[in-house]
């Protein structure tokens, strides 16, 4: 499986210490350093995927954690691409094992990744150091039909959320005796202070205090923690249609509550703090129209 620029897109820019004490050479050139090694562990072969933990990183730079995105990766053996291939030293690697690698920062991002060029960050001649470890082996039929089976769980839960989507909106809404009526499109309303100052009108760029929950309050978003209203151009779709409409029903110096239905939100989309199929309420408060 190759290293893709998706990896890449997960880029971590924090400080790392490297010691390269007590790592050893293979033929190729590639120094390793085992911290755990199972001598009689499970190891690959060509085909296999692994389920790997991995972090790499220049002399004072981290450049990617998969923890950062996954709990794992999966990492398909092949034959080494070239002699230093960061492949060779995973396929050292058994069930259990934990090492570091070090490599050239050029051969990996222009011959792994497939970049033209090497990262603007990455000087030209640096090493990489990779801390890898191994969490199991399986043949590739045996992976596969197992994503299979959580693609399907996957999709079964999609189903159960979306049904109940709203059902539970409705519960909210007379729980809170919300008495605003669905828009046109499905948005709930809600003006909570009038404001004095410019009407929100598209292609005008608005700057928007807001505060983001979940029908059961739990909060995944606020700009008022951060003390810095979020700044974007009505009709620009920089926010989720649901947010965008809501605003250009106010003026500046008003605030609303926005209760807004995952068709108008993030839809099947699963985010950090936010489910699939979520019904999202805003409170917001246009700050400046310009």
């Amino acid at each position: 499986m190759k290293f893709t620029k998706y990896i890449l897109a997960a880029l971590v820019l924090t400080i790392v210490a490297c010691n390269r004490d007590g790592f050893k050479t293979t033929k190729s050139g590639i120094k390793y350093k085992f911290f755990r090694e199972k001598k009689d562990g499970q190891k690959a072969q060509l085909g296999d995927i692994l389920e790997l933990k991995m972090k790499y990183a220049t002399p004072d730079t981290v450049v990617f954690n998969s923890d950062t995105y996954a709990k794992s990766i999966p990492f398909q053996l092949m034959k080494p691409g070239y002699v230093g291939d960061i492949v060779e030293g995973i396929g050292m690697m058994a069930v259990g094992d934990s090492a570091a690698f070090i490599v050239s920062a050029d051969s990996f991002f222009i011959k792994n990744v497939g970049l033209k060029e090497l990262p603007k960050f990455i000087k030209k001649g640096s090493m990489l150091t990779f801390n890898i470890s191994v969490l199991s082996v399986k043949k590739k039929e045996v992976y596969e039909k197992e994503q299979m089976e959580l693609k399907k769980q996957k999709s079964a839960m999609l189903e159960v959320q979306r049904n109940d989507e709203a059902g539970l909106r409705d519960a909210y809404l007379k729980k809170n005796n919300v008495k605003a009526k669905p828009t046109k499109s499905g948005l709930y309303f809600t003006e909570t202070q009038k404001g004095k100052g410019k009407q929100a009108v598209v292609g005008a760029n608005v700057q928007v205090h807001y505060k983001g929950s979940l029908l059961n309050g739990s909060e995944f978003d606020s700009s008022y923690k951060r003390d810095k209203p979020i700044s974007f151009k009505l009709g620009g779709g920089q926010v989720i249609p649901g947010f965008e409409e809501g605003v250009t029903m106010m003026k500046e110096g008003s605030k609303a509550q926005l209760i807004i239905p995952s068709d108008l939100g993030y839809k099947d989309q699963e985010l950090e703090n936010i489910p699939a199929y979520s019904t999202l309420i805003y409170e917001v408060e246009l700050v400046k129209v310009d």
